[in-house]
């Protein structure tokens, strides 16, 4: 029968100052605005951005570099890349997209992002000589007034006797992808060129399981926008 004879709470606070030895923070994303730059041989160069408020995911992307590199996300502060929270996102590559990091999903590969949080994003050097590279951060909401991003948003969604239908405004030129799972954990499934209809500038498509598995009690969707 133990006795509590005393306790005492103690902070420790964290150093917010960033070590310049330590991250090499060459400059800021924002939202559908590329950014091109130098990263020297053996070093790595890491990019702040702050999601939207109103952003539920970012899509990470490496548009080119002469050279192969790798590319990591980070949570932590200074970023690093071996420690929880670090995911490397492209490895060795000249250029490719990442896949989307989602909010508030359990998606074991990908880290959450949270509205309004820093992270960081950075460009790893390994090679011998100096890499030129361009890299950009998209969200699906919150991109910079300056980004030539259209916006794209499921604007209406309603059982039919058909199906299930949803509505877009259509950007012309696109092409559209429409994604579905039966829960939160699988993996998405892609009706490539859905069968829609298109109005005034805004597509329709129903999902009456033809174009998908037989409709179930429950489906989550995902609109993507494709070159």
């Amino acid at each position: 029968n133990a006795t509590l004879l005393s306790w005492q709470l103690e902070f420790t606070f964290a150093n917010t100052n960033l070590p310049a030895a330590t991250a090499n923070i060459v400059g800021n994303l924002v939202g559908g605005i590329p950014q091109t730059n130098n990263v020297f041989a053996g070093s790595l160069d890491w990019y702040s951005y702050t999601v939207p408020t109103n952003a539920s995911f970012a899509t990470n992307l490496l548009l080119f570099a002469t050279l192969p590199v790798n590319v990591w996300f980070s949570t932590n502060y200074p970023p690093t890349i071996l420690n929880g929270g670090d995911v490397k996102l492209v490895s060795n590559s000249t250029g490719n997209t990442s896949s989307p990091s989602i909010l508030n999903t359990n998606a074991a590969s990908w880290p959450y992002i949270i509205p309004g949080v820093t992270y960081y994003l950075g460009v790893q050097n390994t090679n011998a000589s100096t890499v030129n590279y361009a890299v950009e951060v998209d969200f699906d909401h919150g991109n910079s007034t300056n980004s030539v991003l259209p916006s794209l948003a499921i604007i209406g969604v309603k059982a039919t006797s058909a199906g299930l239908q949803m509505s877009w405004s259509v950007t012309s030129g696109a092409q559209y992808q429409v994604q579905w799972k039966t829960n939160l954990t699988a993996a998405w499934n892609t009706i490539t060129n859905p069968v829609t209809t298109t109005v005034s500038g805004v597509s329709t498509f129903t999902d009456n399981g033809s174009q998908s598995a037989p409709l179930g009690p429950m489906r989550f969707y995902r609109l993507v926008r494709i070159p």
